[in-house]
């Protein structure tokens, strides 16, 4: 039999918690600078065709900005699910203990076998 798993819930939920703040609070707030970024038309990429710098500085930032987003969303969602999970160990853990008593209560309510050896068929 294997050794039963010990999570401890409260830091899972802090953790979880912890996590999404913290990429709302330190990311995001980056995200909005980045995207109100705005890179001005370079004047002369017209006469140079393929040195337009500015316009693959813009293509850079959007790229950039968007993974930034994508990975604050995907970091809240981690955390989400951390706290989801802390609430699953705990119902689990309920339903564990509710199960364990039921099957107590009925082995105590279980007629008594028969333990007189003559009447055992050898």
């Amino acid at each position: 039999m294997t050794e039963p798993i010990t999570v401890d819930t409260g830091r899972l939920r802090l953790v979880g918690r912890e996590l999404s703040d913290q990429s709302r609070a330190v990311l995001l707030p980056v995200w909005d600078t980045l995207s109100r970024l705005d890179i001005p038309a370079d004047p002369n990429a017209a006469g140079a065709e393929g040195s337009d710098v500015a316009a693959g500085m813009s293509a850079c930032l959007t790229a950039v900005t968007e993974e930034l987003r994508r990975s604050a969303v995907e970091l809240q969602e981690i955390g989400d699910a951390l706290v989801r999970s802390a609430q699953d160990y705990e119902q689990t853990d309920r339903e564990t203990k509710r199960l364990t008593r039921d099957i107590a209560d009925d082995r105590a309510e279980a007629p008594v076998p028969n333990t007189d050896p003559s009447r055992w068929k050898l």
